[in-house]
């Protein structure tokens, strides 16, 4: 059970590391028109 809930925690961090990059600098695959943006 301890496992499950590691790799749960695991993926929940991922997305929210992800979530925050989203947020923080808009698309990541799309740098160009965030900076041109601000």
């Amino acid at each position: 059970m301890k496992r499950f809930i590691d790799k749960c925690f695991v993926m929940v961090s991922f997305f929210i590391v992800g979530l925050s990059f989203v947020f923080a600098g808009g698309l990541p695959f799309d740098p160009t028109e965030k900076s041109s943006q601000s």
